[in-house]
């Protein structure tokens, strides 16, 4: 039996004019209906069928756009469509677009690792103390690699402030944060607490 050639661009013409001679929107009649508007189609989309992603996939997706990729490139490395993790990240309030590029929501900036009162705990901070504090987190790392006290040098006596205006010193007693460190109360690869 010959292979029928199709013409795919006469079949979608036709199904645009079908769609809107029953006064659909554009948008529906392509499949890609806009906010607010319903489907044409009674097929569900892969991306509609299972919405929900497991936390640690979006986890890290998420970590690898703090880290600088795009929200393609992070959607990739978990395996899902682009359209699939914004959907769950808006959803999430964690990004957000501004002028056709999707940005991190920074007044849901995830709860930061802090070594402070003999103690590893997470804390909510602004854009400029969670900066302090992953450098903080960089020599504390560097620290206990060398066992180089030098590296903890430029924190002692300093600390942030948390959401809550609360104060936190920063750990820098040496036998406190290997303590900390061998006790596996919170590790380096956790350094953000997330909740999605």
């Amino acid at each position: 039996m010959k292979k029928r050639n199709r013409d795919y661009q006469a079949e979608y013409r036709r199904r645009v004019e079908r769609a809107l001679a029953r006064g659909a929107s554009r948008s529906q009649a392509r499949g890609h209906p806009r906010k607010g508007e319903k489907p044409l189609s009674k097929m569900k989309s892969s991306a509609n069928a299972n919405p929900k992603l497991d936390n640690s996939r979006a986890d890290a997706a998420y970590r690898s756009m703090r880290q600088g990729k795009s929200l393609t490139q992070a959607a990739k490395e978990i395996g899902v469509t682009r359209e699939r993790l914004s959907k769950h990240l808006i959803s999430q309030r964690l990004i957000r677009k501004r002028k056709n590029r999707w940005i991190l929501s920074g007044r849901n900036q995830p709860p930061m690792l802090i070594y402070s009162d003999a103690k590893a705990f997470y804390i909510r901070v602004n854009a400029k103390n969670a900066r302090l504090i992953g450098q903080y987190l960089n020599a504390v790392k560097n620290f206990l690699k060398s066992g180089d006290q030098k590296h903890l040098d430029n924190f002692l006596g300093k600390s942030v402030l948390d959401k809550s205006r609360v104060r936190h010193v920063f750990e820098t007693r040496p036998n406190v944060l290997f303590r900390l460190h061998l006790s596996g109360s919170a590790r380096f690869e956790d350094i953000y607490q997330f909740s999605i």
